[in-house]
């Protein structure tokens, strides 16, 4: 038992290392020995838990999927109030992992491209068959790209309003500019009246 939490406590000092390198250089000129420079852990320890600096980020990106995946079994049975404070704990938690994530862009790792894939799935797999657009992906992709927008607002953003009514007020006033229409609160507020939102 002991041998397994000194493992998770290497793992992690190697993995934190590695964050708070992603805070000072980009991904590609970070190096094994930058990383051992930063833990107390030799070279052979860190290739007896790690491959390499890209099996670090992959097991990252694994950890922030199934965070996701618990997310979203949460949010099924919540309300329109529980949903937000779930979302927002959920960013709270969660605030340096995706940092870490966005900054890396491999052929194994794009958590930006990983999350308009997962909302576009997302929008396109309930839709009853005569509620389909005349391009349903296309469409999918723009909500998936105005929602992940809206996350990584949240991310920056410790103020941030995380009511479903703001929600909406950005899916409208997203959807307005793509028309090129005026997307005054006026305007806005008619389609809410007309939506039921």
């Amino acid at each position: 038992m002991k041998n397994n939490s000194q493992c998770i406590r290497t793992s992690k000092a190697i993995t934190n290392a590695l964050i708070s390198l992603l805070k000072e250089k980009p991904f590609e000129k970070i190096t094994v020995q930058d990383i051992l420079d930063r833990t107390p852990v030799t070279r052979a320890t860190f290739y007896s838990h790690f491959h390499d600096k890209y099996e670090i980020i992959e097991k990252l990106q694994e950890h922030f999927f199934s965070v996701c995946e618990d997310v979203r079994n949460e949010l099924k049975h919540a309300s329109p109030t529980q949903a937000q404070a779930i979302i927002k704990k959920s960013v709270e938690v969660n605030r340096d992992l995706v940092e870490t994530l966005l900054k890396v862009r491999t052929e194994q790792i794009d958590l930006r491209e990983f999350l308009i894939s997962d909302l576009t799935e997302q929008y396109l797999e309930p839709a009853p068959q005569e509620n389909i657009s005349v391009n349903p992906y296309v469409e999918a992709r723009i909500y998936s790209q105005a929602r992940l927008e809206a996350y990584l607002s949240f991310l920056y953003n410790d103020n941030f309003d995380y009511s479903i009514d703001y929600m909406n007020y950005i899916y409208l006033s997203v959807s307005l500019k793509l028309l090129k229409l005026s997307d005054d609160q006026e305007t806005i507020d008619f389609l809410k009246r007309k939506l039921n939102l």
